[in-house]
């Protein structure tokens, strides 16, 4: 008989269960912030029939206390988002992830979210920044600076970028 860790939250179990039973496949990764003080786990569930899977992203401490949970799965399976890419900032203060629509839609835009150690929060930089982030590779800099583009609206229709620097102490917690 298969046994669940017993460190797992039920509310955790509760949604894997459901995701199982619904879709055709689930794949979980652990990123470990630079300090092991914390760390993101990132769990993708893949809808049967559906090319791009949806992602859940949860922070714990490494006692396995839940400090913050985003989903992006939505009920039809075409309406959120998958984990791109997720780092850690070498201060061990930020985790930064890139995500795509889950459907297709609007795909030059890489929505990037970001857990902030100091209020326990998830902040969306694109909202905070006022504009939409064009690279899923974005980039760290230590300690906390995060690089990526934007795109600069061009009435003559050709797409332009602009590159971002951001000092992540510079987001605003809720």
């Amino acid at each position: 008989m298969k046994r669940f860790p017993a460190n797992i939250p039920l509310s955790l179990l509760a949604i894997l269960c459901f995701v199982t039973t619904a879709s055709a496949k689930t794949s979980t990764q652990k990123y470990f912030s630079p300090d092991h003080k914390v760390f993101a786990v990132v769990y993708k569930t893949q809808a049967t029939g559906e090319v791009m899977p949806e992602s859940i992203v949860s922070i714990y401490n490494t006692q396995n206390k839940s400090l913050q949970r985003k989903s992006y799965i939505s009920p039809d399976h075409e309406h959120g988002y998958c984990v791109v890419h997720l780092k850690w900032s070498a201060d061990s203060k930020y985790c930064v992830w890139s995500l795509t629509s889950s459907g297709g839609h609007s795909p030059w835009h890489f929505p990037t979210d970001c857990y902030i150690q100091k209020c326990k929060a998830i902040v969306n930089i694109d909202a905070q920044l006022k504009c939409g982030l064009t690279q899923a590779e974005f980039k760290l800099k230590a300690p906390h600076i995060f690089l990526s583009q934007r795109l600069i609206p061009n009435p003559s229709g050709d797409p332009k970028y602009a590159k971002v620097s951001l000092d992540l102490m510079n987001l605003k917690c809720p």
